[in-house]
C-alpha cells in the first residue's frame, strides 16, 4: 500500500476514518512496510500545520496508531523519539491535549521505555498544563498515567524530591467527579507508602481530608457502582497511609465527633479504628488521654444511637489491644487503668443509667487484655455482691456480665491468668446465689463459662442443683447447654454426681419431670460416655414400660435424640434400635406407639449409607406383613427414606398387591394414608422396565374397574398412583390424569374427583418421592389445562375446583405466561361459594400477581374489587375473609391514579367486616380501610 499525502489526508477527514486507518498503519508497521520516523515524517503536514483542527487528527492517528502496536515493537529511540514529540505538544493548543494523552498511556505501557522518558514527560507536563484543567475523562486517563509511572519508575521519580510530590497534590486536589475520586483513593495510598513525603506531609493529608466524612449518593446512570461506603473506607486508606499523618488524624477526628451528624461520627470512629491498627503504639501514646476523653463522650453520653455506639466501641477495642501488642508490657496498664478508672464507679450501681453501656466498655477491656482487666472488674463484682443492699435485679445484672468475661476468657485462652484466690472467694459467693431460685439458672450459666477454673467442691455443689432442677415439677428451665458443657470438661464427674443419679431415679418421678430429664439429657448422646446409659434408659421405657404415655415419651425422646446424633447408623448397630422395633412393633396396639417408631426406623434408614439401606430392606423386609396394621407403619419406616438406587424390583409387585388391599378394603383411615404413601413413593422410585411398567399398567386397570363400580376409595388409589408417576416424568400419568378429569362430570364420583386433583398437586409431608423430574410442576399445569379446557370455559363447578388445586402449585412465572388464558377462570373461581378450599387458592394467586401489580389484574381490578369485598364477609371462614381483605389491601400498590376511582366504594364495603365477630379479620378490616382511607389524602 502507497502512504501518499493524499492517503493521510483522506485519514484525516472523520473520526471514523483516522480510527480504520489507525488499524491499516499499525499493521503496515508491525509488517516492516513502514517506520515509526518515516510515518510521522509523512504526517508531518498535519501535526505542524496552522490549524488547530488539522493538528488535533494528525496527534490523533498517531496516538491511535501507537495504541494498536505490540507492547515490545518499538525500540527505546524510537519510544524517546515520539516521547519528545508528545512532551512537545503539551505546548500546544489545549484542543490537542487529550490526543496527547491518549498517546503517552500507550507510550507508558511499552517494553522498551528509556528511563528519562518519564520525568520528561512529568516535567514538561507540570510545566504547560495541569490535571484539573482537563475534561473528567482526561483527567482520569492522566490519573492511570501517574499511577503507572510510580508504580514502574518509583527510584527514579524519588530523585525529583518534593516538586514530584508538589505536583501530584496539586493534580488530585480539588477532584469531585467520584469515579476518579475513587481511583485517587485506590492508588494514592501505595502513593504515599513508597515516597518521602517530606515538608510536604500536611499538604497531602490535606487534600484527602477535605473529602471527609464522605458525602455522596451514587448516580442511577452510572453503569459503575460506587458506594458511599466503598469511598469512604478508601479515604480511611488514604488517611492512614504514613505515620506522619496521626496527629493530623486526631484533629480531624475530634473536629468530627462533635458534629450532629451520625454519619460524621461513624466515620470519624471508624477512622480511629485503622489508625489504631496502622500506627505504633509510639505514635498513639501521646493522644490516648484525648481520644478516650473522645471515646468517653460517645459511650457513656446516654446516647440510643446503636450505630455509633458499636462503632465507638470496635475504636477503643483496636486501641486498647494496640497497646497489648506493644513491646512496652506497661502500656496495656495504663491504658486500662484510665478506662476503668471511669467505669468502675458506675458499675458499682446496677440501676445506673449508663450501667449497660459501661458493661458495653467492661467487656471490650477484657477482650483487649483478659488478665488485667478481668481481675480488677470481676474484684469489683465480688465487693457489690458481698453487700447486703444488693437486690435480685442488681445480682441478675452482675452475673450475666460475669458470664460474658470469663466466655471472653475462655476464648482467649486465659482463663488460667484469672485462676486466683480473688476468683475463689467469688465463685464462693456465686454457690451461695446458687440457693437463690431467682438467680440459681444465672449462676450455673455463669459458672459454666469458667468451668476449668472451678474447683471440685464446687462442681459438687453444682450437680447437686442440676439434679434438683432438673427433678423439679416447679422448675420450666432448659439446662442442655450447661449439662453439655459439664460433659465437655467432666464428662465421668457429672455421670457419677449427676447423671446416673438421675436416670437411677427416673421410675418414681412423674411424667412432666420425665420428660424435662428426657429433653436436657438428648445432646448427650454425641459424647460416648453418656450414650450408653442413655440409650438403654430409653429402650427400656419404650420396651419394657406398660404404660402408653410413657412409651410415646421415650420414643419422642428416642427420636429426638437420633436427630442429634452425629452417628445414627452407630447407635443402631450398637444398639439394634431398628431390630427391637420391629420385635416388639407387634405388642404395640395404639397409632400413636406406631407413628413413633415409623419415624424412628425413617430417621435410622435416612442416615444408612446405600450399602446399609441394601441390608436393612433386605433383612426385614421380606418378614413383613402390610396385612399387619404393625407390618404397615414399619415398612413405611423401612421404606420411607430409601436412595433411589435401592431396588424394589423384587419386592414391588408384593408389596404394591398388598398396599392395594390395604387402601381398597381397610377402613382404617390412618393404615390407607400409609399405604398411599407408600404406593405412590414406590411407583416414583421402581425402575422403568417394562415388567414394572407392565405391572402397573395392569393395576392401573383394575382400579379402572373398580371405579366403574363406583368406588371412591379406587378413585383416591389412582390419584397416588398418578403423583408418583407424574413426579417421576412417566408417559403413563398423562392418561391416569385424563381418566381423572372425566370423573369430574360422574354423577357420584365427581367431588372424589377433585379431591384427587387435590392429592396430585399437594406437596405432603413424610412422602418420600426420590425421582423427580425437572418442571413436572409445569407439565401437570399443561396436561390439565389441555385435558379440561372446554369445561372451564364453560365454568364447569367441579372444574374449576379441581383447577384450582393444580393452579395453587403451579410456578408463579408459568401462570404469568398464561394469565389472560386462566384470569377468567380465577375469577370465576372466587364465585365458588360453597368450596372454601377454591375460594383461598383463588384469592392466594391472585394475591401473588396483585403484589407485583400485575398489567392483567390492573384492567380487572373494579371486577377484583367487587368479588373481594363479597368475601370479606363470607360466613363459612375466617380465613377466607383475612384472605380477602389482605387482597384488598395490597390492592393499594397500584399507582394512586389506578386505585383512587375505587377508594369510596372500598371504604363503603369494609363497613360490615369492621363489625365481624373474629378479632383477627377485625383487625385486619381496619388495617386495610386506613390504607384505602388514606389513598389521594397527601395530594
Amino acid at each position: 500500500m502507497e502512504f501518499t499525502e493524499q492517503f493521510f489526508q483522506d485519514a484525516l477527514k472523520t473520526d471514523e476514518s483516522i480510527e480504520a486507518n489507525s488499524s491499516i498503519l499499525s499493521r503496515e508497521i508491525n509488517n516492516g512496510k513502514i517506520t515509526i520516523s518515516k510515518f510521522v515524517e509523512q504526517i508531518g503536514f498535519a501535526l505542524t500545520s496552522q490549524s488547530v483542527d488539522q493538528r488535533v487528527k494528525g496527534t490523533q492517528i498517531l496516538s491511535a496508531t501507537l495504541t494498536k502496536l505490540p507492547k515490545d515493537f518499538l525500540n527505546n529511540e524510537e519510544v524517546s523519539f515520539v516521547f519528545t514529540f508528545f512532551c512537545d505538544r503539551l505546548k500546544d493548543h489545549h484542543n490537542v491535549i487529550p490526543a496527547v494523552i491518549d498517546g503517552i498511556t500507550a507510550l507508558i505501557s511499552m517494553d522498551n521505555v528509556p528511563k528519562e522518558c518519564p520525568m520528561q514527560f512529568l516535567s514538561s507536563f507540570f510545566q504547560n498544563t495541569t490535571v484539573q484543567s482537563q475534561t473528567r475523562d482526561d483527567r482520569a486517563k492522566l490519573l492511570s498515567i501517574l499511577e503507572a509511572l510510580t508504580k514502574r519508575w518509583s527510584e527514579e521519580l524519588k530523585t525529583l524530591g518534593g516538586d514530584f510530590v508538589y505536583n501530584v497534590i496539586n493534580s488530585i486536589d480539588g477532584e469531585r467527579d467520584t469515579r476518579n475520586v475513587d481511583f485517587i483513593f485506590t492508588f494514592m495510598p501505595g502513593f504515599c507508602k513508597t515516597f518521602p513525603l517530606l515538608h510536604l506531609a500536611e499538604e497531602m493529608f490535606e487534600s484527602f481530608a477535605c473529602y471527609f466524612p464522605i458525602d455522596f449518593n451514587p448516580s442511577r446512570n452510572d453503569g459503575r457502582v460506587i458506594t458511599r461506603e466503598d469511598l469512604a473506607e478508601k479515604l480511611a486508606d488514604c488517611l492512614v497511609a504514613s505515620e506522619e499523618f496521626f496527629e493530623w488524624d486526631v484533629a480531624l477526628i475530634v473536629e468530627k465527633l462533635e458534629s450532629d451528624l451520625t454519619v460524621a461520627k461513624v466515620d470519624s470512629l471508624n477512622l480511629l479504628s485503622r489508625c489504631s491498627e496502622a500506627f505504633s503504639s509510639s505514635t498513639i501514646t501521646p493522644y490516648f488521654e484525648q481520644l478516650w476523653l473522645q471515646l468517653k463522650n460517645q459511650l457513656l453520653s446516654g446516647t440510643d444511637n446503636s450505630e455509633v455506639m458499636s462503632s465507638a466501641l470496635k475504636a477503643l477495642l483496636k486501641l486498647l489491644e494496640n497497646a497489648t501488642n506493644s513491646t512496652d508490657q506497661s502500656l496495656s496498664k495504663s491504658y486500662q487503668t484510665q478506662v476503668l478508672g471511669t467505669i468502675l464507679p458506675i458499675l458499682g450501681d446496677a440501676n445506673h443509667r449508663l450501667f449497660n453501656a459501661a458493661s458495653s466498655v467492661a467487656l471490650v477491656c477484657v477482650s483487649a487484655d483478659p488478665a488485667f482487666a478481668s481481675e480488677k472488674i470481676l474484684s469489683s463484682f465480688y465487693l457489690i455482691l458481698e453487700g447486703d443492699s444488693c437486690k435480685t435485679e442488681e445480682k441478675t445484672k452482675i452475673l450475666a456480665i460475669s458470664s460474658q468475661i470469663f466466655r471472653i476468657c475462655s476464648v482467649k485462652k486465659s482463663l488460667k491468668s484469672i485462676n486466683t484466690p480473688e476468683t475463689e472467694k467469688l465463685h464462693a459467693r456465686f454457690l451461695e446465689l446458687l440457693k437463690d431460685k431467682e438467680t440459681s439458672l444465672s449462676v450455673l450459666l455463669c459458672l459454666q463459662e469458667c468451668l476449668p477454673i472451678v474447683n471440685e467442691d464446687f462442681r459438687k455443689a453444682m450437680y447437686s442443683h442440676m439434679i434438683q432442677v432438673l427433678t423439679n415439677d416447679d422448675e420450666e428451665v432448659d439446662i442442655s447447654t450447661i449439662l453439655w458443657n459439664f460433659a465437655k470438661f467432666y464428662p465421668q464427674e457429672l455421670h457419677s454426681e449427676c447423671i446416673e443419679k438421675v436416670l437411677r431415679n427416673l421410675p418414681i418421678f412423674q411424667l412432666s419431670v420425665k420428660a424435662k430429664i428426657y429433653q436436657n439429657l438428648s445432646s448427650l448422646v454425641n459424647i460416648e460416655h453418656f450414650e450408653k446409659p442413655l440409650l438403654e434408659t430409653l429402650l427400656f421405657n419404650i420396651f419394657e414400660n406398660p404404660s402408653i404415655n410413657e412409651q410415646i415419651l421415650a420414643l419422642n425422646a428416642l427420636e429426638e435424640v437420633l436427630s442429634k446424633s452425629n452417628s445414627v447408623s452407630k447407635l443402631d448397630e450398637n444398639f439394634c434400635i431398628v431390630e427391637s422395633i420391629l420385635k416388639n412393633a407387634t405388642k404395640a396396639s395404639n397409632v400413636e406407639v406406631l407413628e413413633n417408631f415409623m419415624k424412628i426406623i425413617c430417621l435410622v434408614v435416612k442416615n444408612c449409607s446405600l450399602e446399609e439401606q441394601i441390608e436393612l430392606t433386605g433383612k426385614y423386609l421380606p418378614n413383613l406383613n402390610l396385612n399387619s396394621t404393625s407390618d404397615l407403619y414399619l415398612t413405611k419406616g423401612l421404606l420411607g427414606n430409601l436412595h433411589k438406587d435401592v431396588s424394589m424390583d423384587e419386592h414391588f409387585e408384593k408389596l404394591i398387591t398388598d398396599l392395594m388391599n390395604t387402601s381398597l378394603k381397610s377402613d382404617d383411615e390412618g393404615a390407607r394414608k400409609v399405604a398411599h404413601l407408600l404406593i405412590c413413593s414406590l411407583v416414583n422410585k421402581v425402575e422403568s422396565k417394562s415388567a414394572n411398567k407392565s405391572y402397573i399398567r395392569k393395576i392401573v386397570a383394575f382400579i379402572k374397574e373398580e371405579i366403574k363400580k363406583g368406588d371412591k376409595k379406587a378413585v383416591e388409589l389412582l390419584s397416588w398412583i398418578a403423583k408418583g408417576l407424574l413426579v417421576k416424568g412417566d408417559e403413563d400419568a398423562a392418561d391416569i390424569v385424563e381418566d381423572l378429569a372425566k370423573l369430574l362430570d360422574h354423577p357420584t364420583l365427581s367431588e372424589a374427583a377433585v379431591l384427587a386433583f387435590d392429592v396430585i398437586s399437594f406437596e405432603y409431608p413424610g412422602l418420600h418421592l426420590p425421582v423427580v423430574k425437572f418442571l413436572f410442576k409445569q407439565k401437570l399445569f399443561h396436561i390439565v389445562l389441555k385435558k379440561i379446557w372446554d369445561k372451564l370455559e364453560a365454568f364447569s363447578e367441579h372444574h374449576l375446583k379441581a383447577f384450582g388445586y393444580v393452579v395453587l402449585a403451579t410456578p408463579h412465572s408459568v401462570l404469568k405466561m398464561n394469565i389472560e388464558k386462566i384470569g377468567p377462570v380465577l375469577f370465576r373461581c372466587l364465585d365458588l361459594q360453597d368450596s372454601t378450599d377454591t375460594l383461598r387458592n383463588s384469592l392466594r394467586i391472585c394475591h401473588n400477581f396483585i403484589k407485583e401489580q400485575d398489567e392483567y389484574f390492573k384492567l380487572h381490578l373494579t371486577h377484583l374489587v367487587k368479588q373481594s369485598l363479597k368475601l370479606t364477609t363470607y360466613p363459612k371462614s375466617m380465613h377466607v375473609r383475612i384472605n380477602a381483605l389482605e387482597l384488598i389491601e395490597d390492592i393499594t400498590k397500584y399507582p394512586e391514579f389506578v386505585v383512587l376511582p375505587l377508594k369510596t366504594d372500598v371504604i363503603l364495603g369494609l363497613t360490615g367486616s369492621l363489625d365481624d365477630k373474629k378479632r383477627y379479620v377485625r383487625n385486619a378490616a381496619v388495617k386495610t380501610r386506613n390504607t384505602w382511607f388514606l389513598i389521594g389524602s397527601l395530594t
